[in-house]
């Protein structure tokens, strides 16, 4: 069984280890993965029918092995021996298992330069914005709304601003380019103005970003019927995801069939390629319940199209290369005996169909590519893209686990929380995800603000996020007194009536002088019914308080 296990010490934590199975199907997967839950195991991921991956100790594995489902049971490296007799899903299985042993792998993870650094470092490029609204999707819902109605979704005197130049000449142009970190911040603040909502400001001024400069004054001046109607549509209950349970996700390589044409090296493909699954991975591994697995489908297509270039002047809005390639790339996709036409949609009834096959809550697709691309990484429309441009937005290819962790999380719900280029937040009052947990870490008002992988390159995530995509069964925020002995390292409790919940934050000095920070309960058994109050209480001295109840979300 691939290393023996000898310590069956409970105390010892847990580590991967890779499950092939004896008798590969969709069904005997899904079995395996159940069994292996309820002996206690955490699994985070299983790739297609043949594998499974789980977090066991060795007295754990070894037991599993017992199940009698699986033909070997590794925690490292699998040696070429293992390769006889295998199909070719199960060699890949094992081919991308053994990548994350390898020099040349944990020599890239052992980079540390860009750790901790902000995506809105002005060094770096940041990401392309998110929105709940794609523009792919945007432009569909418009142009049905003004056929339906005979209206135009802007106001008619909706005019572009005068620039600093057509102020000096007294014209008037639109913009030319995107705007700054500066001024998409201030657009943002525009719009909540008029709209007196933080939260849809947040997800229209992401959206013009995305359409390019000639939307920018058009999404200002929005009709509030039609603006209603798009909410309505975009930020329905159903289309509220959270992260928990059964995640399928395809992982669509797009490279060049034309000789000299963009494409990776193998060894590269493959790193690029788990990569994308630590990522992925870490977020199961940080689950309150140990209750999210992702379920791998793994697509490398080859398309006769010549490459782009992504210079300011073909980049006139985020999504204007991404199209060229990645319709024809949908149109070599084969899964569970559907093919696709080169078409957007095509993407929806991928995920569509990996979702039913897997019994899944939910599915993506990921498209990587080396491609020219406006962006290296965006997400939005159940899609996260992910290209090689200018070395991965000059973070390098071993950045690319967070990246994608970060980019996924953002169809969860979860709000950026950078500031800086890009388009950085710039209030904590907007609300997210399906329990509409407020920004609360938003570098621009947090007070203290903590890493997370929403903020920058570190494998945190601040409760904010994990409130955001569904990590909570109560959330709660508590303020501290900017007054005289505010503060306490006391514990502190919050008190719902039969049951009390410690307050804490792991690595964190809590509740110093004029803070503001957030709590996400994972309370699998809470109700509201049972909660008869909220309190927060500490220890009986009662000295060096100052601490206030904010808010409490469920």
């Amino acid at each position: 069984m691939g290393d023996a296990v000898n310590n069956p010490s409970e105390q010892r934590p847990r580590s991967p280890y890779l499950f092939l199975l004896a008798r590969p199907s969709l069904a005997t997967r899904g079995e395996a993965a159940n069994r292996l839950r309820e002996m206690g195991l955490p699994v985070v991921a299983q790739y297609g029918r043949v594998a499974v991956e789980a977090l066991a100790r060795p007295d754990e594995a070894s037991a599993a092995q017992d199940l009698g489902l699986f033909s070997g049971v590794f925690k490292s490296s699998v040696s070429a021996a293992h390769f006889e007799r295998l199909t070719e899903e199960q060699r890949r299985a094992i081919e991308q298992w053994n990548t994350r042993f390898s020099p040349d792998y944990r020599r890239l993870k052992d980079e540390k330069a860009r750790l901790g650094r902000s995506w809105g470092d002005p060094g770096m490029e940041a990401p392309a914005p998110h929105s709940a609204i794609d523009p792919e999707d945007f432009g569909a819902f418009l142009e049905g709304y003004e056929r339906r109605t005979g209206t135009p979704a802007s106001e008619p005197d909706t005019e572009p601003r005068p620039t600093e130049q057509g102020r000096r000449t007294g014209g008037r142009r639109r913009p030319q380019g995107p705007m700054s970190g500066e001024a998409f911040a201030t657009y943002e603040r525009e719009l909540a103005e008029r709209l007196n909502d933080p939260s849809a400001a947040y997800h229209l001024a992401r959206l013009a970003f995305n359409l390019g400069p000639e939307w920018h004054d058009r999404i200002r001046g929005l009709r509030s019927e039609f603006v209603a109607e798009l909410f309505d549509h975009f930020f329905t209950e159903a289309a509220c995801w959270e992260m928990t349970g059964e995640m399928a996700d395809g992982i669509v390589f797009v490279e060049s069939s034309r000789r000299g044409g963009p494409a990776f090296r193998t060894t590269e493909r493959n790193q690029i390629c788990q990569e994308i699954v630590d990522g992925l991975n870490w977020l199961a591994s940080e689950h309150p319940a140990g209750s999210l697995s992702w379920v791998y489908d793994f697509q490398f297509v080859k398309i006769d199209v010549a490459n782009g270039s992504d210079t300011a002047a073909n980049c006139p809005n985020s999504g204007s290369l991404e199209a060229r390639w990645r319709d024809p790339a949908m149109a070599q996709v084969a899964y569970d005996g559907h093919t696709y036409s080169a078409a957007w949609a095509s993407v929806g009834e991928y995920r569509e169909h990996m979702r039913v096959a897997n019994r899944a809550a939910h599915a993506i697709a990921v498209f990587v590519t080396p491609y020219a691309n406006c962006w290296h990484a965006y997400a939005g429309g159940g899609r996260l893209v992910l290209a090689k441009r200018n070395n991965w937005g000059g973070w390098g290819q071993g950045t690319i686990d967070i990246i994608t962790a970060h980019e996924v999380s953002h169809l969860f719900g979860a709000a950026d929380e950078y500031t800086g280029s890009g388009t950085p937040c710039s209030t904590c009052d907007s609300l997210h995800g399906c329990d509409q947990i407020p920004n609360g870490n938003c570098g621009a008002c947090a007070h203290p603000r903590q890493d997370c992988a929403m903020d920058g390159n570190s494998r945190r995530r601040c409760a904010y996020t994990r409130g955001q995509i569904g990590w909570s069964h109560l959330f709660v925020e508590l303020t501290t007194a900017d007054e005289l002995w505010a503060g306490t390292d006391d514990d502190v409790w919050l008190d719902i009536g039969d049951r009390t919940v410690v307050l804490d934050t792991p690595n964190h000095d809590d509740r110093e002088r004029n803070n503001k920070e957030g709590y996400a309960l994972w309370e699998p058994d809470l109700t509201l019914g049972d909660i008869k109050r909220i309190m927060i209480r500490k220890s009986p001295d009662g000295f060096a308080g100052g601490w206030k109840l904010h808010r409490a979300c469920r």
